[in-house]
């Protein structure tokens, strides 16, 4: 019993990591879904881009122009964006973007409300055809938007990802990892669109969906681009990852901040597991499948993996066992090494690695820990910005 206890929850990890992609590779190559585009800028619809920032005067003003600097009919498109109570001069920049943008709308909070609550207003508001979402670090390239929205053209499309590309060169802290993560996830997200049209989970920074399928983020939930994703599966329509429809942002090389961002957004996705456990049913077998293997695995590995030490603490009395033990200390030793390293700003490659996937998993639990604690996490504050 021991021994299926500890196999039970190694195996489930590296299906997660491992089997689970490899699963999806074989699957595409046995069938690829096919969705008929939009050719043409005449048919496309209308859009309303929505964004909701707080203390972004470094990186909004570029943001906008990236928006209006694009293939797509200007006179579909309607920008809005909600200030979220900002302290510096994001107000201000933007009341100067109104003046060169007349289909730019500004909102102006005095009071924090949250971007859930915030990015509820605006898609209740709107009356185009397709909603954007996008935050304000996520730069358009000049195609991105016609390349984003074409797939809508097929009516089983309820929503459509972009790619995210990170456009920070450097060896410090986390930022190779993370980028190499970034990259994992959207070969994932892009076979889950494939094989299933079952892609779980935009990346936050942008995406689209047809209007009438949003539905409004609960206001303790701080992971809404998850929830929106997720309510789109819930009413049977296919979302996918655009490959071609490619937003550049930076990623974060400071592990703090990152544990702080990763323990929030899992708060949020622990409550994303109760309002969508119900599609964890054989009356969505494809959704069912990519949902368990691809983000509630991944969101239990820490209890999982505390869970094998029990059995293999009892184990170590056999000689089998007891390498793995030793492999195990090496692990927590080599991360402990790297961390003082990373104080002192010394790459260590592969050894990175190994941090980064402990210390997101501490994230994790750290936010199961808030999610059973009731603890509130809608409220936010924007990434410190990295630098090159």
């Amino acid at each position: 019993m021991l021994i299926t206890l500890y196999l039970i929850c190694i195996s489930l990890i590296l299906f997660s990591y491992v089997g689970y992609p490899l699963s999806l590779i074989i699957l595409r190559i046995a069938h690829k879904r096919i969705y008929k585009p939009y050719t043409t800028t005449e048919d496309l619809p209308t859009i309303d881009i929505i964004i909701s920032v707080r203390n972004e005067s470094t990186v909004i003003e570029k943001k906008i122009h990236s928006l209006f600097h694009t293939s797509y009919p200007i006179e579909k498109i309607t920008v809005t964006v909600i200030s979220d109570a900002s302290t510096d001069e994001t107000d201000e920049i933007l009341q100067q973007l109104v003046k060169n943008y007349p289909s730019l709308y500004i909102h102006i909070n005095k009071e924090r409300k949250g971007k859930p609550e915030n990015v509820n207003s605006l898609a209740q508001q709107s009356r185009s055809a397709v909603l954007v979402l996008t935050d304000a670090n996520v730069f358009f390239e000049f195609d991105t938007l016609f390349n984003l929205i074409k797939p809508f053209a097929d009516k089983r499309i309820g929503l459509c990802g972009a790619v995210i590309r990170n456009s920070i060169q450097t060896t410090k802290g986390i930022a190779e990892q993370e980028k190499s993560y970034i990259q994992l996830e959207t070969k994932i997200k892009q076979l889950e669109g494939e094989c299933f049209g079952s892609m779980i989970g935009p990346f936050g920074g942008c995406y689209a969906l047809r209007r009438e399928l949003f539905r409004p983020v609960p206001d303790n939930n701080p992971v809404d681009d998850f929830y929106i994703g997720m309510s789109v599966l819930a009413l049977r329509k296919d979302a996918i990852l655009v490959e071609d429809a490619i937003c550049v942002e930076d990623v974060p090389d400071d592990i703090r901040q990152e544990i702080k961002r990763k323990r929030r957004i899992a708060n949020g996705n622990f409550k994303n597991f109760i309002y969508f456990i119900h599609l964890l049913t054989p009356s969505h077998p494809y959704t069912a499948y990519a949902f368990f293997s691809h983000k509630i695995i991944r969101w239990f590995t820490p209890i999982l993996y505390l869970l094998s030490l029990i059995p293999l603490t009892l184990l170590v009395i056999n000689k089998q066992f007891v390498a793995i033990a030793i492999l195990q200390l090496f692990l927590w030793f080599a991360v402990i090494i790297d961390l003082i390293l990373i104080k002192r700003n010394i790459p260590t490659g592969p050894m990175r690695f190994i941090t980064y996937f402990c210390q997101m998993n501490i994230a994790l639990l750290l936010g199961f820990i808030d999610f059973l604690n009731g603890k509130k996490a809608h409220i936010w504050e924007p990434t410190q910005r990295s630098k090159s």
